[in-house]
This record gives C-alpha cells, structure tokens and sequence, in this order.
C-alpha cells in the first residue's frame, strides 16, 4: 500500500494531475464544507469530520473510535491512498501513521512520518491504539516521537511556505473545502 499524507492544498494538486488514481481520506474541521471535488477525483473517499485538538473544547469536535474504526477499515481495501487534512501535519499523519501501521508493519508506519512535516496528533494515536489490537503500536509511535523529539515544525515554517508558494505559482488551489 502507497500512503501520502497531504494538505488540502497538495491533496487538490495531486488529484486534479492523477485523477482516480488514488483513494482518499479527508479530515473536515467541525465547521468546514467539503466540496464534490473529492468524490469526482479518486476512485473512493472517506469523509471524516474532527478538530485538531487533544483536549475537548466548546464548539469543536473530538475524533472517536467510530470514525478511526472506518478510516481503518476502508483502507484495507485500498492500494493508494491519500489522508488528507487543513494542514497535513498533525491528524492526517495520525491516522496515516496507523494505517500503514495496520497494513505494513511498524518500520514502514514510522518511515511514512517526517519529523519536519509533521507532528501526529496524540489523542488520535491514543484512541486509534486500541482498535489496531498489537500492543506494540503505541511503543513504535513514542520511540519514533523521541527519536525526533529536538526537531521543531516551526524551525522549517519557511521551507513549508515555499512548498505551498511553489505549488500556487503551479495553479494548485485548495478544491477539496469551500472557502
């Protein structure tokens, strides 16, 4: 199985150059509006609907079991697979994390994160943990996080903007939520 972990910038990219090539999840903040362009351009999709947050707060939703549940499970039967979210960098690497994780072992699942890209959310890997049934997987994800734990996101914010400058000067645009 081939994973990408993208934001919606680099997931519209990709899917408007390699229409249905590829199967997505997209992860909605609570307030956001996907748009058809998701549904038009893979060869199946997952909406999924929660906030990066770690901590209940008003007016924004949490990740569930349930919803993890069916991004595993709908992955299964996937060979390319895109997970998408705002920014790419926190739930999108989570639940990519566990996928690959579930599909390809523990070295691929750890291989698949950049530690200058992204910074997995701790409450999806903490509720994802128990659906995946091998006690092993949060002991990966904490060697991994430890193993990185000097590298900052915000250190390479500049190298981050040029993807996303590079990417506009290409005509990408973000077509998977409205504006």
């Amino acid at each position: 199985m081939i994973i990408e972990i993208r934001n919606y910038l680099a997931a519209s990219h990709l899917l408007n150059t390699e229409p249905s090539k590829w199967a997505a999840i997209v992860i909605l903040d609570s307030q956001c509006n996907a748009t058809d362009f998701v549904a038009n351009h893979t060869t199946a999709h997952l909406l999924l609907r929660f906030d990066d947050i770690t901590t209940p707060r008003y007016g924004k939703r949490m990740v569930d079991s349930r919803a993890l549940q069916s991004a595993l499970d709908f992955a299964a039967d996937q060979e390319q697979l895109i997970v998408s979210c705002r920014a790419g960098q926190s739930r999108s690497a989570a639940v990519a994390h566990a996928i690959c994780f579930q599909n390809n072992g523990a070295t691929t699942a750890n291989q698949i994160l950049n530690p200058r890209r992204h910074y997995p959310n701790r409450h999806v890997i903490e509720t994802v943990a128990p659906l995946l049934d091998d006690p092993t997987y949060l002991t990966t994800f904490d060697e991994w996080a430890r193993e990185h734990a000097n590298i900052k996101i915000l250190d390479y914010f500049d190298e981050i903007k040029a993807e996303f400058d590079v990417l506009e000067a290409q005509g990408a645009r973000n077509l998977i939520v409205t504006p």
